[in-house]
């Protein structure tokens, strides 16, 4: 009966309100800086998912940063933000792994802008729109075109 009670013990402190494996990071975070759909990124022109592992320092400072699937575009804009985020000194030599989608959505625009919607335990989605086809040039001072 009593190994009846810790199995459920163990089970119930999981489920409700014990520490959770995927969500312990959150704990580390100081200040955290999230990708946008910056140049580089954008230049990917793609959506996809990143996983990536960050190692904290001795400090809680970003040591480094591995990733894996993605486009380089993607990965380069997110490393340049992750590089300036602040973790906790408790939290000091540990693997931290976040996961960043990047979507384009909706109807093309002249300036597209980005937001970020956080989805539990670990993942950023960065939400963009299309940007418009930009004319070229000739195609603006073209004498024929009425304006």
């Amino acid at each position: 009966m009593a190994k009846y009670f810790i199995l459920l013990w163990l089970v119930a402190g999981k489920a409700f309100g014990g520490q959770n494996p995927d969500s312990e990071w959150l704990g580390c975070v100081v200040d955290l800086h999230l990708p946008r759909f910056g140049p580089i990124a954008r230049a990917a022109r793609s959506s996809g998912e990143i996983v990536s592992k960050i190692r904290l320092g001795a400090s809680g400072e970003v040591a480094g940063v591995e990733f894996v699937g993605g486009e380089e575009g993607h990965r380069v804009e997110i490393a340049s933000y992750l590089k300036e985020s602040k973790f906790s000194p408790k939290c000091a030599r540990r693997a931290v792994e976040i996961r960043f989608r990047f979507e384009v959505i909706g109807a093309p625009i002249d300036y597209p802008f980005s937001w970020v919607a956080f989805e539990a335990p670990n993942r950023f989605v960065i939400y963009t729109r299309p940007i418009n086809a930009i004319l070229e040039p000739a195609q603006k001072n073209n004498p024929t075109q009425k304006q």
